[in-house]
């Protein structure tokens, strides 16, 4: 799957391409309550306002409880922040990679961000815990669920001009469904 230019990916999304875009996707935490996880969001997304210039494209949350009450607050935010808020209930597997490789950021706690981030080298912030326990790649940046953790990192990351990173296959290269194909065709058919 090609991915589509930086002025494709704007043009699609209705993006500037001149300004940096931060890429945000938040889940519910499933052990935290529902005030807990929205006022993660909210952190979340007040601190990127607060701290960057960037037009920020947020993707819904998933169905996990309380990822309907994330989803209308982003799309409060998006009511009131005119065209540098945006909200996506999804963009579909190549919009999404497309503006993460032309995003400044990925931001939230989504496992895109530590997976697929780092295949890319965007920086990425992980907030909370919800993938606590997976192995993080030197792009990734954790900071507790809490606002003052969140508004810290975000102040730290932008005053170093959120700087790309090397990219690092760690989860691989995306071609292992090729890999393993060849090798039963090799080990059945012998060809």
């Amino acid at each position: 799957m090609p991915l589509l230019s930086r002025p494709e990916i704007a043009r699609s999304l209705g993006l500037r391409e001149s300004e940096a875009w931060i890429l945000l996707t938040y889940h519910p935490e499933t052990k935290k309550s529902l005030e807990e996880n929205l006022s993660t969001a909210h952190s979340l997304v007040q601190a990127l306002l607060a701290e960057t210039d960037a037009e920020i494209v947020a993707t819904y949350a998933n169905a996990d409880e309380g990822g309907r009450a994330i989803n209308a607050y982003l799309e409060e935010i998006a009511g009131r922040e005119g065209g540098r808020f945006k909200v996506f209930k999804s963009l579909g597997q190549q919009k999404y990679l497309s503006l993460m490789k032309s995003s400044t950021l990925v931001a939230g706690n989504s496992s895109s961000g530590i997976v697929e981030a780092p295949m890319l080298g965007i920086p990425v912030l992980n907030v909370g815990d919800r993938q606590r326990g997976r192995h993080l790649c030197e792009n990734v940046t954790s900071c507790a669920s809490e606002g003052g953790a969140i508004v810290e990192t975000v102040r730290l990351l932008a005053g170093r001009g959120f700087p790309p990173f090397r990219p690092d296959m760690y989860y691989g290269d995306g071609a292992s469904a090729e890999r393993i194909v060849t090798a039963l065709k090799h080990r059945f058919t012998g060809g």
